[in-house]
């Protein structure tokens, strides 16, 4: 039986083609940089721990507003996005599944700024600083029971803004 592709959302495959090489030329990271480098990584892992966990009140203390909401629009208002977030977890009321993450890569948002496209970098803009960053979570679904195929897989960017230290999730990706 021929495999499946894997399925890759092109907007973090390009970005993470296109920021790979800028962030090899950027200065090394200081210890301030890979402090909110964790801090991004930490609060990547609490938003998906809420999401998968389908506890939207803590869903909701992760976030930030205004929310990137997949390259679509901006959501400005917390019931917005709030209502967004309970619509997915209707959705995926059915769906016991909880997939396994890996942060693939924290990079920060002023190394692939301008390689973004203009549109998409206003509404980027609104929701993120230069030192925000963006952080590359690849996912694996588990194996569906019976199924010959391997479990889809899938990389979706989040998008963290840090200020004095703590980390909120403000859109994702994917």
């Amino acid at each position: 039986m021929p495999r499946r592709p894997r399925r890759l959302t092109v907007f973090p495959a390009l970005l993470f083609l296109a920021a790979a090489p800028l962030v090899a030329r950027t200065d090394p990271p200081n210890a301030a940089s890979n402090d909110v480098d964790r801090t991004a990584r930490e609060a990547a892992d609490r938003f998906l721990q809420a999401v998968y966990g389908r506890d939207l009140e803590q869903l909701m203390a992760q976030v930030a507003v205004p929310w990137f909401h997949d390259g679509k629009t901006v959501l400005t208002e917390r019931a917005d996005v709030e209502q967004e977030f309970k619509q997915m977890q209707d959705k995926r009321r059915n769906d016991p599944s909880v997939p396994r993450w890996e942060v693939r890569t924290v990079i920060p948002y002023r190394a692939v700024r301008d390689q973004t496209a203009p549109a998409e970098r206003r509404m980027l803009d609104q929701v993120l600083s230069p030192d925000d960053r963006l952080v590359l979570v690849h996912l694996q679904r588990p194996k569906a029971k019976g199924a010959d195929a391997p479990p889809p897989e899938e990389t979706v960017v989040l998008l963290v803004k840090v200020q004095g230290g703590k980390a909120l999730i403000a859109g994702l990706k994917g």
